[in-house]
């Protein structure tokens, strides 16, 4: 099973624009929110390379299939990260 992790930081406008969309998508898969605003989540961050927030990565197990960064706006954003969950 994929888990998403949502990396995202207490200041960051993009990352509340994008909660609607991870609270939607919470209700069918497993969603891990990383606040690179706290020490564990930076830390989470150096290991998966985020340079930016939002940062969206699917994972499974080992393997991180894919990963989109940025925040996506309104449906589109649905669209995109349920791509990532398949």
């Amino acid at each position: 099973m994929k888990t998403l992790l949502f990396f995202h930081g207490d200041s960051c406008g993009a990352c509340k624009m994008m909660e609607p969309s991870v609270k939607e998508l919470e209700k069918e898969f497993k969603v891990m929110h990383v606040n690179t605003s706290e020490n564990e989540g930076m830390e989470l961050a150096r290991k998966f390379m985020v340079r930016n927030i939002p940062t969206f990565i699917a994972v499974e197990g080992d393997v991180i299939p894919l990963n989109t960064k940025g925040s996506i706006a309104g449906t589109a954003s649905k669209i995109a990260l349920r791509k990532l969950m398949e």
